[in-house]
């Protein structure tokens, strides 16, 4: 019962054209867009060709006016996306926008960067800023950071949170030249070329002397001598205002942490206050396994109390005790992946005898939804330090967050959970 069709160009050799049902009403429901044409330049119309996407790819925006489940593939979201936003389908752009977040690696997040800033998705943005300027390092040797557009590669520089130094963001910059012009030997001309005034805003002011003397020998020719005069005349003098060059002098690329809107999130998992008369006897290898159904940046976790027994009296506390602890936190590869695990995170912190331990992490860590991340406590408690907490196996965090740890020792036939960590403080985008 169609009344509309769209016709796209095909490569098949028995068809020069493809054509694609569609219903005006349930279009027409869902976009306004769709909505406005088909009561005014489509009105007489029964079908239409579509130039900006191929028939495969609207096949999988229409899934949006048609069922509930969708299925979409990474090669097509950035173009599903794109029709989202052309016909104005909001739950196309928020689901859509979903998967692309809940895919996002230090790998491809220059690739999704690229998707929201074309699609303008404001959360996508920040969120790949987030991932960007926590992991530099990793995201400029990525391949898709080399591929992405010169519009990308501006917003990049652009950013005032990237843990990298600057004399490893201009050189990152000399790689993505060298894979944009397809050429090895780089001149001036084609330095310029490729990343036209981006080149005057690379960060020359903030380097130190040695920084930017040890990038001479390979890019030395970049410069003109008027030009190399003035960046060695930006880096001893913070007065100088430069004719050519970008004269920030902040040091923006030096291991700087990214801020939050917002206030963070904090949760614990006990039960109730009040404790188990049955101890659990602390190991020399603690593990708190979890997953979480939304994407969030982990920056601390709390620890129970810890207790020791004594020989003439239990629960003795003694303020001064403390218990020193190496922490890895990882995700782990799913039951079919045959990859290693990842390692997110190594650092270390101290557990208190007799009270709560707050571990703040040296920088937030992306927790991905749908995967299982572990977090591994290595100590070697005195004889017989044991915590008291009952704990939950799932805990609801605001209305959309749940995560759900895995794996937990259990007090006796019950559902009651064991363990050391007891909560954890996130950041959500």
């Amino acid at each position: 019962m169609a009344d509309f069709y769209f016709i796209f160009e095909t490569t098949d050799s028995d068809s020069e054209y493809e054509r694609v049902a569609a219903h005006k009403l349930l279009l027409a429901t869902g976009s306004d867009v769709f909505r406005a044409m088909f009561n005014g330049s489509w009105k007489e119309q029964y079908e239409t060709k579509i130039t900006d996407a191929s028939a495969d790819e609207f096949k999988q925006f229409l899934q949006f006016f048609y069922i509930n489940t969708v299925e979409i593939t990474m090669d097509s979201i950035a173009k599903v996306m794109y029709l989202g936003d052309k016909y104005n389908v909001p739950n196309c752009l928020s689901v859509c926008e979903k998967f692309v977040i809940d895919l996002i690696t230090d790998d491809n997040v220059s690739w999704a960067y690229e998707i929201g800033i074309a699609i303008n998705q404001d959360k996508l943005k920040k969120y790949c800023e987030t991932i960007i300027g926590l992991n530099t390092k990793a995201v400029l040797t990525s391949d898709s950071f080399l591929v992405c557009t010169q519009n990308t590669l501006g917003r990049i520089l652009s950013m005032k949170h990237l843990s990298c130094t600057e004399a490893e963001l201009f050189e990152s910059c000399m790689r993505w030249v060298k894979v944009s012009s397809g050429q090895d030997d780089l001149t001036k001309e084609i330095v310029q070329t490729e990343l036209g005034s981006l080149f005057d805003e690379l960060p020359f002011g903030s380097m130190s002397l040695d920084e930017f003397s040890a990038l001479d020998p390979l890019y030395g020719n970049l410069f003109t001598f008027d030009e190399y005069r003035e960046v060695i005349r930006m880096i001893a003098s913070k007065e100088l205002k430069p004719t050519k060059f970008n004269g920030n002098h902040q040091k923006r690329y030096d291991e700087m942490i990214p801020s939050f809107e917002g206030d963070s999130v904090q949760f614990n998992r006990l039960i109730s206050k009040y404790g188990s008369s049955k101890p659990y006897y602390i190991q020399n290898i603690e593990t708190t396994t979890f997953s979480t159904n939304e994407p969030i940046f982990l920056v601390a976790f709390e620890c129970s109390k810890v207790f020791t027994k004594y020989s003439n009296y239990e629960d003795g506390i003694d303020s001064t005790d403390k218990l020193s602890t190496d922490i890895k936190i990882v995700t782990l590869p799913g039951p079919t992946d045959s990859s290693k695990e990842i390692v997110l995170y190594e650092g270390t912190g101290v557990l208190e005898v007799g009270k709560r331990a707050k571990i703040l992490l040296n920088k937030p860590i992306l927790i991905r939804s749908g995967l299982i991340h572990e977090i591994r406590m290595n100590q070697s408690p005195p004889d017989s330090s044991y915590t008291s907490a009952l704990l939950k196996t799932e805990v609801q965090v605001q209305s959309d967050v749940k995560i759900q740890f895995h794996g937990d020792p259990f007090d006796g036939d019950t559902d009651v959970a064991r363990g050391l960590i007891l909560g954890f403080e996130f950041h959500r985008i």
